[in-house]
């Protein structure tokens, strides 16, 4: 009884608890908690707030990486609270190893304004929440290391945590068997200098074990580190495989890097950047030089002459709702926003998870595992010039696509309806024909079918990779009608006109390829108008081809009806499609909109009527036409036909979908030009009523008032 007694005793002793209650306010303020000192200059809480200051003493926590947790922690409440002006906390500490560090969730981020200052550890935080002492590693750099040919580098994140060490352990457990190296570094260095050291650190490796590559995957800002050491000639020495993952990364910066954004914030992950970075964080700032920087030296395409030396490239990101008015809250992770993670046009969808759930889920380092046993010993324009030279046989590269594509969709529904839609594509060509595709969506497929044995007499032809001299001798050579010998495909060079439009080498061919009388040419609809324009073409299902008028109404009718593959389509919910699959699939409700207007001004109102119902069955998506469109359409074939309960009854509808003064102006607009003016003055006053300042509107109102 006496023993079971002493450890209650050590174990209240060892989870002792000191805390403090205190009004602050808008006038400078000192608070004591024991040896901890904090201090809130004036104006750093504008109201006053009761706050709950409580030191806890922990048992201290080892990583792997050589950070430890000391026994000082304490909290501050509420945890919301928001400090206008940074307050200053001191507190005795032994060494100049040691800093205070934010509490997260899943391990502690050292905040890099803390300096050692004759025996006190001196740090201005800008929050409330969990606050830990921790100490840092005796070294940074470049951790279990040893002779080998090739590893994988890790490359940590401002925080230290057990993710690192999660992460090896599962590649041990799945059996993955080349050494794994650690790359740690000071976040009180900027991502330049660190990138610097990394470089440096290899260096030293290579002089001790001789040549080597690596595979990297880099979270969070690990992810910059290893784009900036790789992208600069200046550094990079030949080092890292094609296989480059980054988890978490900002490429393209953050709003949270700027503290006027982060006070505006939600998100509780919003102060990361300025707690782990401090000056170094406006590095992130949206649109400044190092950020401008990577824009300009994506690893991405045919960077390398040197094709050997041509990266793959996967940024692996989640997707978690907070409540804010920024990107990264509503359309992020809560700290970095999908479109900064985007350093390549296509990325892997993101998954359902927060910032750092990312980093500590079994899920996402399958995938990562994947990526990189995918991308370890080949490249994109590597591969792609073999099979131009007959190097490697064709299929070699649908079957690394297939392998690719389901690490980007990891959804067979998703998956099935891409390939539908590139054989309802290739379904649309004429006999023969030669097929003008855009990107990687709506040509791989295609490939990929054709090796199944679909369509094979059509011959695909990208855009993109037509502007490589050794594609166009490639096609050449296997039906492309160009009238040019080798020699003149090779001095084919883009031309930048007066105006500064830019004729690139794959605009000179089309142009010369559209005059041939052996093969049809058409364009996919999936590309750009501005590759287009200059043609007099005519939609036919998912296809552009030559000819009078806007659509070939009777072919693109049957193939809609009678030829395409549409019924796993029409079963899949819209929650179930992807953000790929959705802007391939709005390719259907553009054509068929187009369709309905051409049947209209034929005043075939009964089939443009026809077309409609069947466009509902399309899901709807953000890159589609939208419903209230049809409704409009479809409100004027009711107009026509005298039918105007009808043609009301459908404007209503498109009203009830949504109502914004974009929709509210169109509505109304449509009201007007079919005689019905009263109906448009009720809609555009009943806006007003509610939305007094839309200027747009009120001038509508009265141009109709006064007509």
């Amino acid at each position: 009884m006496k023993r079971l007694s002493f450890f209650i005793l050590l174990f209240v002793l060892s989870c002792s608890k000191a805390y403090i209650k205190t009004e602050v306010g808008p006038e400078d303020k000192v608070v004591k908690l024991e040896n901890i000192t904090f201090n809130f200059p004036k104006g750093a809480v504008l109201e006053s707030t009761t706050i709950e200051i409580r030191k806890i003493t922990e048992g201290a926590r080892s990583f792997r990486e050589g950070y430890r947790t000391l026994k000082l922690s304490f909290s501050i409440k509420p945890e919301t609270l928001v400090f206008e002006k940074p307050v200053l906390v001191s507190f005795p500490a032994k060494n100049n190893q040691e800093r205070l560090a934010v509490k997260l969730e899943n391990g502690y981020l050292p905040i890099a304004n803390s300096r050692l200052e004759n025996g006190t550890l001196v740090t201005h935080i800008y929050h409330a929440g969990n606050y830990r002492l921790i100490e840092l590693p005796e070294k940074y750099g470049i951790l279990n290391s040893s002779k080998t040919n090739e590893a994988l580098l890790l490359i940590s994140d401002l925080h230290t945590g057990h993710y690192l060490e999660n992460f090896r352990g599962y590649l041990k457990k799945e059996g993955y068997n080349l050494p794994i190296w650690t790359f740690i570094y000071s976040n009180e260095q900027s991502i330049e200098d660190n990138a610097v050291f990394l470089a440096k650190e290899l260096e030293h490796l290579h002089k001790e074990y001789g040549e080597f590559r690596l595979d990297v995957v880099g979270f969070g800002i690990g992810g910059l580190i290893s784009h900036r050491y790789i992208a600069d000639a200046t550094l990079y020495q030949g080092d890292i495989s094609p296989a480059i993952i980054a988890v978490g990364t900002p490429f393209l910066g953050s709003n949270f890097a700027n503290i006027d954004s982060v006070k505006k914030g939600e998100s509780p992950f919003r102060f990361f950047f300025i707690d782990g970075m401090e000056e170094h964080a406006k590095d992130l700032v949206l649109e400044s030089d190092f950020i401008s920087w990577v824009r300009k030296n994506r690893l991405v395409g045919w960077r390398h002459k040197k094709l050997e030396e041509n990266k793959n490239f996967a940024s692996i990101r989640g997707k978690k709702e907070f409540d804010g008015e920024f990107p990264e809250e509503f359309d992020g992770d809560g700290l970095v926003s999908l479109t900064s993670t985007m350093l390549t046009s296509l990325e892997p969808l993101p998954f359902h998870l927060s910032h750092f759930e990312l980093f500590d889920n079994k899920d996402v380092y399958g995938v990562i595992k994947d990526f990189v046993q995918l991308y370890h010993s080949f490249n994109w324009p590597l591969l792609f010039t073999k099979v131009w030279k007959g190097e490697e046989e064709f299929f070699k590269i649908s079957e690394i696509w297939e392998k690719e594509i389901n690490l980007h969709f990891r959804s067979p529904i998703n998956l099935q309806l891409l390939l539908d839609f590139n054989e309802n594509l290739l379904l649309s060509v004429p006999q023969n024909g030669i097929l003008i595709t855009n990107g990687d969506n709506d040509t791989y497929p295609g490939w990929y079918l054709q090796g199944k044995g679909i369509r094979k007499d059509v011959l695909i032809v990208n855009w993109s990779l037509l502007n490589v001299t050794e594609n166009s001798l490639f096609l050449k050579e296997n039906g492309l009608p160009i009238p040019l010998d080798e020699e003149e495909i090779r001095e084919l060079k883009p031309i930048k006109k007066k105006s500064g439009e830019i004729i690139f080498v794959a605009d000179s061919l089309i142009k010369i390829l559209v005059k041939n009388k052996k093969r049809p040419v058409v364009f996919a609809t999936t590309v750009s108008h501005s590759r287009t324009k200059e043609y007099s073409l005519r939609l036919r299902g998912l296809v552009l081809e030559f000819g009078e008028g806007d659509v070939e109404i009777e072919r693109t009718r049957e193939l809609f009806h009678s030829t395409f593959k549409l019924k796993t389509l029409f079963s899949a919910s819209p929650e179930s499609l992807n953000i790929g699959c959705k802007k391939m699939m709005s390719n259907y409700r553009a054509t068929l909109f187009a369709l309905i207007n051409v049947l209209v001004n034929e005043e075939r109102y009964d089939e443009a009527l026809e077309e409609i119902q069947f466009a509902q069955n399309f899901p709807p998506s953000p890159y589609a036409i939208n419903q209230i469109a049809f409704h409009c359409i479809e409100a004027s074939i009711y107009y026509k036909l005298n039918e105007i309960e009808k043609g009301d009854e459908t404007l209503k509808k498109a009203l009830d979908i949504e109502k914004n003064s974009t929709i509210i102006k169109k509505v109304a607009e449509k009201y007007y030009e079919n005689e019905r003016k009263e109906e448009a003055i009720k809609v555009l006053a009943g806006w007003l009523e509610e939305h007094p300042d839309d200027k747009d509107i009120l001038e509508q109102l009265i141009k109709y008032g006064e007509e």
